[in-house]
């Protein structure tokens, strides 16, 4: 058995195992992780001895994807070749392997670090003007949570991030609609509603329709309660 730092290799007659060693942040991919997985993946290419080779996690995760704090600080103009030629350079070793390679997944497989890292680095981005605009997809809220991310999804971490009220918006032709919260569970909805933010989300939301082309903005409110609470008697939330 060769044990480094972020990686346990060891092989059992024709069978090699290599083992990503990072329980305590469910095995986040950093950057020394990744130069030890390209050094072992060299290794056994040439090894004709082993057969196959298995991927597993220590721990009860098998990987939370990739650990975003390598990340902090790197200049946007230096991210780049950071992330070719040495955040990704192991891909090509795995690549070029000639044995079969089996992954034996412990935990969930989502690659929450992965598209965390994506959206992190795209605001980076932005934020020096590189980029204008970021175009999302839905993310695993359970994936990000997986990889320790500081919010639940893009729009929560927008907010965090900006230090201002995002704008979850909808449009499909003549149908469009806004939230005033995102991703809050039912029983901490009634407490986190104010007039305050129901007022910045339809100012939010008036600019918004006025930049899809409408001149004069309708806004209809749907309220918490059946009957909007019918004077209180179906609650005054």
């Amino acid at each position: 058995m060769n044990e480094t730092h972020e990686v346990i290799y060891k092989k059992d007659g024709g069978i090699a195992s290599i083992i990503l060693n990072r329980p305590e942040a469910m095995n986040a991919m950093n950057l020394t992780m990744r130069d030890e997985l390209g050094v072992c993946f060299e290794q056994l290419r040439f090894d004709e001895r082993v057969r196959a080779v298995v991927i597993t996690g220590a721990g009860k995760a098998f990987c939370a994807g990739g650990d975003v704090n390598d990340f902090n600080g790197a200049a946007a103009e230096d991210l780049h070749d950071l992330i070719r030629f040495r955040s990704h350079r192991w891909f090509q070793s795995l690549w070029n392997l000639p044995q079969p390679t089996v992954a034996a997944v412990n935990g969930t497989a989502a690659g929450g670090g992965a598209s965390l890292k994506a959206v992190l680095l795209s605001v980076k981005l932005i934020r020096s003007g590189f980029f204008d605009a970021l175009v999302t997809a839905p993310v695993s809220k359970e994936a990000w949570a997986l990889a320790g991310a500081p919010a639940p999804a893009h729009t929560d971490l927008f907010r965090l991030l900006e230090k201002r009220e995002p704008l979850m918006l909808f449009s499909r032709g003549r149908v469009n609609a806004a939230l005033v919260t995102e991703h809050v569970p039912l029983k901490e909805l009634s407490s986190r509603l104010t007039v305050k933010l129901v007022k910045e989300k339809a100012r939010l939301f008036n600019s918004a329709l006025k930049a899809l082309g409408r001149k004069e903005p309708l806004i209809a409110l749907c309220a918490l309660n059946p009957h909007a609470g019918d004077g209180g008697v179906i609650g005054g939330e």
